[in-house]
């Protein structure tokens, strides 16, 4: 399965806890790359066909799935 690229933000009744979520948050599948307690964000990736899992760790308030966008060359025809 494809891995996406994920911004997890947690809930702020779980702030205290922010290192526990991040460990629950990788039992669950998510490679952790960033660590942002101070804003209660936790970045990395994860299987896609396990975004569900994710969400229901406790303390994860949202899971958003970071989008590509890509601008093609000045020089292609399309702008």
């Amino acid at each position: 399965m494809a891995e996406v690229k994920v911004s997890v933000s947690v809930d702020d009744s779980h702030l205290g806890r922010f290192d526990e979520v991040a460990r629950a948050a990788e039992a669950s599948g998510m490679t952790v790359q960033g660590r942002e307690a101070a804003i209660g964000v936790l970045t990395g990736s994860i299987a896609a066909d396990r975004l569900d899992r994710l969400r229901s760790v406790a303390g994860v308030e949202h899971v958003e799935t970071q989008r590509e966008v890509r601008v093609p060359p000045p020089e292609s025809e399309i702008q």
